[in-house]
């Protein structure tokens, strides 16, 4: 019987081909895998929100809790670096939603931006993301809009904590927050800007606000008023809502006039009407954080609020040993200040004094309480601020790219690949 001595050549080519395609299968999924290693880290929803002259916000998600930081360049300062608003203890945590505050900009200064997520960069080879800051503006003239603030929880009814809320006025820059452990946030609109970030959005009847929660990959969507925003009714995750023309402010639902049995800021010595829904404001000054009986689990708590620009804030904060200090109101008219020592465990309370914007001498107070470490907040615990001016989703300049995998794979493909067309070779002689 004859028997070839080599494999037919069509069968030896089949042989070869296949091979080689499975190989090349399986190497690729391994190198895929590698590739979109950062694939959780990667930003989502990356939004440039709440830019000024001075500072701007920057908000994003990721799939998995990452750490998250922002850096900024431009062609005639040295790098600038803005960490996530929660870490004010300089220690790095990971969330799921970010949202990054930087300071000290230039105005009208064009900068390149990078976000590090997780310790990768993003955009990892593109064309960095880039920011342009507003002018600053000399007619300080507001509108006067009352604070927006309300309420989210999930659809197990449970506060949606860490979610990020992006507010928009008719042809306004966007304006950003985080939601508290409470499921409650508060946002500042008085100093909001236009769209084209040239000058302060002026007063109009009713203006149409939109509003977009973002909590893990749900979004909310939202439309209400200026007249119908404080507070905006209980929102649940998910769902879409049009409250304008509702009258929400005289609903009963209010979730922080519920929280909030006092006035958020009396003037000192004054005792303003029992239940009041919003801040005490004084001639454009108020103390927008912490809110009036709130409770913090922090014992240097972030003191927030609005002001004259340019004009010291004279802080006296606690109440058995007073700790005093001083910040200065920035030129979008707001202002913040954090005490170097902890405050005691207990009623506290902080008392601002200052000058309105008729130059006369007005001070303000609030009431709190410091929790035990380990307390839990119930129910409806404190608002958040975000006291950065008004901001609009700028276009970024390139989409986050994935760090490239290790270069072990191709390698190896190489190898393999040249040792089947050798094999290939002399099965065919």
């Amino acid at each position: 019987m004859f028997v070839p001595k080599k494999i037919p050549t069509l069968l030896a080519l089949f042989i070869l081909f296949f091979t080689i395609g499975v190989i090349s299968v399986v190497i690729q999924k391994v190198t895929s895998s590698q590739t979109n290693a950062s694939g959780p880290l990667e930003p989502k929803n990356l939004m440039i929100t709440n830019i000024s002259d001075t500072s701007c916000k920057v908000i994003w998600q990721t799939a998995i809790p990452a750490s998250g930081l922002v850096t900024l360049t431009s062609k005639t300062s040295t790098k600038i670096t803005g960490y996530d608003e929660r870490d004010v203890t300089g220690k790095l945590n990971k969330y799921a939603t970010h949202s990054v505050l930087i300071k000290n900009l230039q105005p009208n200064t064009t900068y390149d931006m990078t976000v590090v997520s997780g310790g990768k960069k993003f955009p990892a080879k593109d064309k960095p993301y880039t920011i342009q800051t507003g002018p600053t503006i000399t007619d300080t003239t507001v509108a006067g809009f009352e604070p927006s603030y309300g309420m989210v929880k999930t659809t197990e009814g449970k506060p949606a904590t860490g979610g990020l809320v992006v507010i928009t006025l008719e042809d306004s820059q966007s304006v950003s927050t985080l939601i508290t452990p409470s499921g409650s946030w508060v946002v500042p609109l008085n100093f909001i800007r236009t769209k084209d970030l040239s000058r302060y959005v002026p007063a109009r009847e009713k203006m149409t606000e939109a509003i977009t929660v973002y909590f893990d990959a749900e979004k909310t969507d939202s439309l209400t008023d200026t007249e119908n925003d404080s507070p905006v009714p209980d929102m649940t995750v998910g769902s879409s809502y049009d409250f304008r023309n509702k009258e929400a402010r005289n609903k009963t639902n209010t979730p922080l006039s519920d929280t909030m049995n006092t006035n958020q800021g009396a003037v000192l010595g004054n005792q303003a009407p029992s239940g009041s829904p919003t801040p005490q404001k004084i001639g454009g000054v108020m103390i927008t954080a912490p809110v009036q009986n709130a409770s913090l689990v922090s014992t240097r708590p972030l003191i927030q609020g609005t002001g004259i620009p340019g004009k010291t804030i004279t802080i006296t904060l606690g109440i058995t040993k007073p700790i005093i200090g001083k910040t200065t109101v920035g030129t979008n008219g707001l202002w913040s200040y954090t005490p170097k020592t902890a405050l005691s465990v207990g009623k506290q309370s902080v008392t601002i004094t200052t000058v309105d914007e008729k130059g006369k001498s007005i001070a303000l107070t609030t009431l709190f309480t410091i929790l035990k470490s380990g307390t839990q907040v119930l129910g409806d615990a404190t608002p958040s601020a975000t006291l950065e001016p008004t901001p609009e989703e700028a276009t970024l300049a390139a989409q986050p790219m994935p760090e490239p995998g290790s270069t072990l794979p191709t390698i190896l493909l190489i190898l393999v690949s040249v040792g089947m067309v050798a094999g290939g070779v002399m099965l065919l002689r």
